[in-house]
């Protein structure tokens, strides 16, 4: 390591130590009990706040607005802050995850994981209100074992795609298509929080219960519709907050299993053609993102 680097890595350090500190001070000061009852979180509660009133920002952050804005410049430019995938059209994210289930041996078939292992495999939509048919001209973000189409867009495969990938002042996206891929995780991210959230508070979804796998069924449905309403009405809910402070790159991902359908040679003509449309999508939001980076 050179002298120039050490430096670097001194000066991130010392920026690192001051901002927690300053939070360490808000956070035993300051009440945590919300201040309003707005529903967002994270990057869309912050456009909520810096889009309100100033006398918000000041109550959230102990500063005026054009302070907090010019703050979160100085961060980025330190790369202690990165922005969020803020595409316009891009109304959520999918993924899934595997519940362990228990079933006769004759009704196995249909399944096993990728692992061999027993599961029900569990599709999330975040949010949920437009799934599974987005209007036109809007999508969701999805896992490389998703096709890549037009309403459900696919990171760029074999190109660098996790957010610890990217962690570091030396390891920043170089190319468009990485750029594209580290907004597409950072977006996507949120589903892995919700997975974490809801196997941490229902344990009974990491092992097979031996109950008729109608009633394992309806355990998951029952874990997922407690975990919304805890959502909306728990804002202090202590494992949402674990999981929120949680470093991206720590959040363990869930390995999701999508089985390619043959398809009739009209479906699959069609099929190219969605893929095509979405690839040059894709290529131009990330087109966009680059030309934008600075």
């Amino acid at each position: 390591m050179d002298f120039d680097d050490e430096l670097d890595e001194i000066e991130e350090y010392l920026i690192e130590q001051v901002i927690a500190y300053v939070i360490g001070i808000i956070g035993r000061r300051f009440d945590k009990q919300p201040c309003n009852d707005s529903m967002l979180s994270g990057g869309a509660y912050m456009n909520e706040v810096l889009e309100g009133h100033n006398d918000r920002c000041r109550r959230m952050f102990r500063m005026d607005k054009p302070v907090f804005v010019k703050f979160c410049k100085i961060l980025k430019n330190k790369e202690l802050l990165q922005d969020s995938f803020t595409i316009s059209d891009c109304i959520g994210a999918l993924d899934g995850a595997h519940i362990p289930a228990n079933l006769p041996l004759n009704q196995q078939v249909s399944f096993h994981n990728r692992k061999n292992d027993i599961t029900q495999n569990v599709l999330v939509a975040y949010p949920d209100a437009r799934f599974p048919h987005p209007p036109e001209g809007k999508y969701y973000v999805v896992d490389a074992g998703y096709a890549n189409t037009k309403r459900f867009l696919a990171p760029y495969r074999g190109v660098r795609y996790h957010l610890q990938d990217y962690r570091g002042r030396k390891n920043p996206p170089r190319t468009k298509e990485e750029l594209y891929n580290h907004r597409h995780s950072s977006l996507r991210n949120v589903t892995e929080h919700c997975f974490g959230v809801l196997k941490s508070r229902f344990l009974i979804l990491k092992f097979v219960p031996a109950y008729p796998f109608e009633t394992q069924r309806d355990i998951v449905f029952a874990a997922c519709v407690l975990h919304n309403y805890i959502r909306l009405e728990g804002k202090n809910d202590w494992i949402f907050t674990r999981y929120e402070n949680m470093a991206d790159e720590n959040v363990p991902s869930e390995e999701n299993d999508q089985v390619e359908v043959v398809a009739s040679r009209s479906s699959a003509r069609v099929q190219r053609v969605n893929q095509r449309q979405a690839s040059l999508l894709r290529d131009s939001i990330a087109h966009d993102l680059w030309s934008a980076r600075d």
